[in-house]
């Protein structure tokens, strides 16, 4: 489950911006590193949450 970060997503551009997301299937190893990739951001938020900035 991704839905607590933002990541992007391949889109169709039109003249008004995004006309429509493209979906598509993974692989079981595009998957694991897509998942990998989003838990390194999720993991890097928590860091930078205890930092007094």
């Amino acid at each position: 489950n991704q839905k607590d970060i933002c990541l992007g997503v391949p889109v169709i551009l039109g003249k008004n911006g995004w006309e429509k997301i493209v979906d598509y299937k993974l692989t079981e190893d595009e998957q694991a590193t897509f998942n990998k990739s989003a838990d390194a951001v999720r993991n890097m938020n928590a860091v930078l949450e205890t930092l007094s900035l």
